[in-house]
């Protein structure tokens, strides 16, 4: 069976999408897995490539890696959000591509070669790892994924005595919920993220039995908040 694969959301008229397209962007809840499909296995790709340069090159090595050799692809970018970069960086995965501008994007198209150069280091830098300035797991592409950032450090400082049930609304990898199960009188934490990501990080830092993660569009679905005592938010909630 075919299986064409897409990654995030194209805007209209920019690429045609083929019907049937298998979503496996992680900031779509419920999506495929990118990193979990065979290698080869795929016989198309449909891309709207991430800003950060980690992520994105760890994005497209483990699409081009999951594409069979001659599968057509077609990836686009803002010029500003990483479109300009685009082409030198498929052309060094070893992509003959052909490059357009289009409404303010950059739309590079071109088939899987038999041989990919650099995909597995590319995969590695963008992976999921232990990060000892936070001494914790995060991954390039969440918010402030090296680095403690300002808004959450304060948030941590005034953060009141909290009991019961707590949601954590982009909960991220973890930071303010861990800060929300310091309190013995917590019955039980849930981190909701819309990004896999996130909730893959949080799940890792966090052993207490009383944490759980869900992966979710808050914004479209909701998260059942009259079952929570409190919510603790983080600056950048999705």
């Amino acid at each position: 069976m075919s299986t064409h694969i897409l990654y995030g959301d194209i805007p209209l008229d920019l690429v045609p999408v083929p019907a049937g397209s298998v979503q496996v962007s992680p900031l779509s809840p419920g999506a495929l897995a990118l990193e979990a499909l065979e290698p080869e296995s795929c016989d198309g790709l449909v891309m709207r490539a991430p800003p950060n340069t980690v992520e994105r090159r760890h994005e497209i090595a483990l699409a081009l890696r999951a594409l069979r050799v001659g599968a057509a692809l077609a990836i686009l970018a803002p010029r500003d959000k990483g479109g300009s970069r685009l082409s030198d960086e498929l052309e060094a995965f070893g992509v003959t591509v052909s490059d357009q501008p289009k409404r303010h994007h950059r739309i590079c198209t071109g088939e899987r070669p038999a041989m990919l150069h650099g995909i597995d280091d590319a995969i590695a830098e963008g992976a999921l790892r232990f990060v000892p300035d936070l001494n914790l797991s995060s991954q390039p592409g969440l918010f402030s994924w090296d680095r403690f950032d300002i808004g959450s450090a304060v948030l941590i400082e005034v953060l009141p005595e909290l009991h019961g049930r707590v949601g954590d609304f982009g909960c991220g990898y973890g930071l303010l919920s861990l800060a929300a199960l310091r309190s013995a009188e917590v019955t039980a934490v849930t981190g909701y993220d819309l990004d896999r990501r996130a909730i893959a990080a949080a799940r890792a830092n966090i052993r207490d039995p009383r944490f759980k993660a869900v992966w979710i569009d808050l914004a479209a679905k909701g998260a059942g908040v009259s079952d929570l005592d409190a919510i603790v938010m983080n600056p950048p909630f999705h």
